[in-house]
């Protein structure tokens, strides 16, 4: 008799977290109400820049966000990121990558969501941290976590 493998009848291929649509914003980057700017040091990378943001690496430490930058439950992170990377003075670059325009980006490094966050050295991504904490996670300590690894890669 053959075996028959177990099929519920429903595939997740493709499936959209949406959670991140109770938190979406309209208002632009740098608006009131909206994600942080760039400027400084810190850059949105696209597709079409993606490949010169890693040639950059070779030549100092590059920060990548992978983040939805109308998801509001994301700005305090990147806000803090921006700060951090800026007070450095050029030590170290933020770049931010939106995924859900840039889909490649967040496949080539096998991104499940936002946020991830990679450090990138000569071209080569090491990941740090991906996702947001859980309802029935410690907020407190998983931001501890974040920053304990913010200041060992920002040095």
């Amino acid at each position: 008799m053959a075996e028959q493998q177990f099929n519920p009848g429903v595939s997740l291929a493709g499936a959209v977290d949406l959670e991140a649509l109770k938190h979406q914003v309209k208002a632009k980057p740098g608006q009131a109400g909206g994600a942080p700017a760039a400027g400084g040091y810190v850059i949105d990378t696209t597709e079409n820049t993606f490949q010169a943001m890693v040639q950059t690496s070779a030549t100092f430490p590059i920060l990548l966000l992978l983040w939805i930058p109308t998801d509001d439950r994301l700005f305090p992170m990147a806000r803090a990121l921006g700060d951090a990377v800026n007070a450095l003075n050029g030590q170290i670059q933020l770049s931010r990558i939106d995924i859900s325009s840039n889909p490649s980006i967040a496949q080539a490094l096998q991104v499940q969501g936002a946020p991830a966050l990679f450090a990138l050295i000569a071209g080569r991504p090491m990941p740090l941290l991906q996702g947001l904490p859980g309802d029935s996670e410690d907020h407190s300590g998983r931001r501890a976590v974040w920053c304990e690894r913010y200041r060992a890669v920002l040095g």
